[in-house]
């Protein structure tokens, strides 16, 4: 059974370039190191892991396919759904950390223009985009300061910039491109929802 200090080994987690010290790096390395080096998590396997977020949020239906806490969860939209309105309600220390210490995440201040997946001028906070970015996704309006975290295959969850609104769009897509879609789908539904 892999555990969380064993996913930080893979290839690319540990990988430093001292020219880029300092810059954005897109990667779920600095998690599984958090997770680690700060939060104690390094003996844990998945199910391990999921205990841990169960015992501390409140039993609402954390698993993880695989010890990786950047990318390894699996949960029902319902219970996901449920965990952002635990966020907007600070139920949480979560909404505290919501754009802060943000960061540039393209050049200059990134290490390469292709670390940025969302190919925007977005900038990133603690595992999650603030979407301040004045240059559109592909099919999707300009940032409105809200704060989400796209997956791979499409799912976008989403808070809004006053902490007040959630939102997910709950899709799977192997595609390239499906997170970049589903971020303009939703932008698009919160713009028509919210009025920003």
């Amino acid at each position: 059974m892999q555990t969380v200090s064993e996913c930080l080994q893979k290839p690319g987690n540990q990988y430093i370039n001292g020219s880029q010290v300092n810059k954005f790096y897109y990667n779920g390395g600095g998690m599984q190191d958090h997770a680690v080096n700060v939060a104690g998590l390094g003996g844990f396997s998945s199910n391990n892991i999921g205990r841990e977020y169960n015992s501390v949020l409140k039993n609402i239906g954390f698993g993880f396919s695989l010890p990786a806490v950047a990318g390894g969860m699996k949960m029902t939209p319902k219970n996901y759904g449920l965990f952002l309105q635990g966020i907007v309600r600070n139920q949480w220390k979560t909404i505290g950390y919501l754009g802060k210490d943000s960061i540039a995440a393209t050049p200059p201040d990134a290490s390469d223009g292709k670390q940025n997946p969302s190919k925007t001028n977005m900038r990133y906070s603690y595992g999650h985009w603030v979407e301040s970015h004045t240059t559109p996704l592909l099919g999707g309006p300009k940032g409105d300061g809200a704060f989400s975290s796209p997956g791979v295959f499409g799912f976008y969850p989403w808070i809004s910039k006053n902490k007040s609104f959630y939102g997910l769009l709950s899709r799977y897509n192997r595609q390239s491109d499906a997170f970049r879609q589903s971020a303009a789908c939703g932008q698009h539904m919160r713009k028509a929802w919210l009025g920003n």
